[in-house]
């Protein structure tokens, strides 16, 4: 089986066995903000937190998160509002990996769940404006370790919204699963896999008003490595991404679009133990070079920065168990200071706002000890 997702999951990476001193620098002509911790209200149960979105043109942002038993958070946060705790019903063992939101009242969150019988399946949330519900999904896990699970959404439109994850089939094999909101149900879309051997995608990205959809993961190799995975939803449907880097021992665990001529389709993950940043372009993907560190390190998360060509991009660093967080400045990226909270903390999403305001969340504490929600603030 290929390793466990590197974004926060410690119940989906138990339960599914899935498959992969800092020096600050502050660009020139930066805003003069700073990211800082956002004290978060702790939930009944040790919680952590997976994912975070902004609701398109305000200053609000959902993150939902996971918790062991049968319990889901999630949080809003209005401008200039405390952390508002909204809990998702469920009465079985579940998790959620990701959110994103259409507008105000309608937000989307995906992730898994034990279900009534053997395995888990896939879960997904959906917020009116007043309370989660449970909405339906179709649920293609075979084999006799009967697993689904979703780990990225995003939004193209109210009638069109894409989920992604794995999902075994034959020989018990880890397979790519698409599923599509059309605006009135849940559907699986036929999706390619690099090969017969696991293959898993973990975060999903939406091109405005081209109907482009990108989804990010990876593949295992038949010498027993793994590769990074790239599927493309384009006028024929999805495929496998032509064009795409040699990067051995590699996985993609987060996407971006920036909008604009010079912005494009952004992917972050991993690679030997290396940050892995990757951009698209008419010519395909390339790899773009980002400082290195010791350790096995990985970024998880990257957003686009509204009204310029940057990025944010949030991840880990095994090296002293310390979060990193970094930007594109147009022409390359930088380490910004951001702060270490004791322990074992790990950033696995990040969304901006504007200029001087995003959020970066994660957990808190680990290393053996109780986890906690973290969630950072750029203003």
């Amino acid at each position: 089986m290929l390793p466990a997702p590197v974004g926060w999951s410690a119940r989906a990476a138990a339960g599914l066995a899935l498959s992969v001193g800092i020096a600050g620098f502050v660009p020139a002509g930066a805003e003069a903000a700073v990211w800082t911790v956002s004290p978060v209200p702790w939930p009944p149960q040790d919680c952590g937190l997976a994912s975070v979105d902004r609701v398109p043109g305000h200053a609000t942002v959902w993150v939902v998160g996971s918790c062991p038993g049968p319990q889901l958070v999630s949080y809003r946060r209005r401008e200039n509002r405390p952390w508002e705790v909204i809990l998702v019903p469920t009465s079985d063992d579940s998790g959620l990996q990701s959110v994103a939101a259409v507008n105000g009242r309608d937000v989307w969150a995906v992730g898994d769940t034990s279900g009534a019988f053997p395995g888990i399946e896939g879960l997904i949330e959906h917020w009116d404006g007043t309370a989660w519900a449970q909405v339906p999904s179709p649920d293609p896990g075979l084999g006799t370790a009967h697993q689904t699970i979703l780990s990225g959404v995003a939004v193209a439109s109210p009638t069109s919204v894409w989920a992604v994850g794995c999902h075994t089939g034959g020989r018990n094999r880890q397979r790519t699963l698409v599923e599509h909101w059309n605006g009135s149900a849940w559907t699986v879309a036929p999706t390619p896999n690099a090969n017969g051997l696991d293959n898993r995608l973990s975060a999903v990205v939406t091109v405005p008003s081209t109907g482009s959809v990108w989804a990010f993961g990876v593949h295992a190799t038949p010498t027993g490595g793994s590769r990074q995975l790239i599927l493309h939803r384009g006028r024929y449907g999805w495929r496998v991404a032509r064009r795409q880097p040699f990067v051995p021992s590699s996985g993609l665990d987060g996407g971006a679009v920036v909008p604009g001529a010079s912005g494009g389709v952004w992917a972050v993950g991993g690679a030997h133990g290396h940050f892995l940043t990757e951009r698209h372009s008419a010519s395909g993907w390339r790899v773009v070079p980002s400082p290195s560190r010791q350790g096995s390190n990985v970024l998880t998360s990257a957003a686009a920065i509204p009204g310029t060509s940057h990025l944010w991009a949030v991840g880990n660093l095994s090296t002293g168990r310390r979060v990193v967080i970094m930007r594109w400045t147009g022409d390359s990226w930088r380490i910004t200071p951001s702060p270490f909270p004791s322990g074992c903390p790990g950033l696995a999403d990040v969304t901006a706002i504007s200029r001087t305001n995003a959020w970066a969340v994660g957990f808190g504490s680990g290393c053996g000890s109780s986890v906690g929600p973290l969630a950072e603030h750029y203003h």
